[in-house]
């Protein structure tokens, strides 16, 4: 048996779970906001230095 807050703090829980795991979907679907994150960036592109 379990305690009566057990139920609504699961359901909370799933819904953070799915929540997080769709905005990181979305957010990796997404492109790079600025030329900052790019890969020739990230390598030490003589801009950014």
């Amino acid at each position: 048996m379990l305690p009566g807050w057990w139920e609504p703090a699961d359901l909370v829980l799933v819904l953070l779970l799915v929540s997080s795991l769709l905005l990181a979907l979305v957010l990796l679907a997404l492109p790079p906001a600025t030329k900052f994150f790019s890969v020739s960036a990230l390598a030490g592109s003589p801009s950014m230095r």
